[in-house]
């Protein structure tokens, strides 16, 4: 069974998720530093290889009108260029307000400022993952 690998892209860090082997639920994986373009997509392939993923989830930032700004441009860039280097399928999934909604899950959870920065990335990667495993819940089931 394959995994699916969310990812959070930002300029700085990239937060990660996996899903379970059943496509089900998704769990926060970390980030990892976004500066090095070439060893971000070494340990992006590492990942996909550990964990066996059949398909990379990436968070697309849409604008609160449901366009596209500057922001999912970049996004869309680095999502190319990662599965052409990879040859992975790769999919888009709208991320809007997922860093507001992973700021409250930490904050409700007493989890101090400093803490929250490398957190709040890898949970909105979870969270963007999940709505992908939520909306293609029976595509992924019939494909088990």
């Amino acid at each position: 069974m394959t995994r699916f690998l969310g990812l959070d892209y930002g300029t700085i860090r990239i937060g990660l998720a996996i899903s379970d082997q059943l496509g089900l639920t998704a769990q926060p994986l970390g980030y990892i530093n976004a500066i090095d373009k070439e060893n971000t997509i070494s340990k992006i392939r590492d990942l996909i290889e550990a964990w066996n993923v059949s398909t990379i989830v990436v968070g697309l930032p849409l604008n609160m009108n449901g366009s596209e700004g500057p922001a999912a441009e970049k996004v869309r860039k680095f999502g190319n260029h990662l599965a052409s280097e990879l040859g992975i399928p790769l999919v888009y999934m709208d991320e809007r307000l997922t860093s507001k909604q992973a700021e409250r899950i930490l904050i409700d959870a007493d989890i101090r400022r400093i803490k929250r920065r490398g957190k709040k990335d890898s949970i909105s990667a979870a969270l963007v993952l999940q709505t992908f495993l939520d909306a293609n819940k029976n595509v992924i089931s019939n494909n088990l």
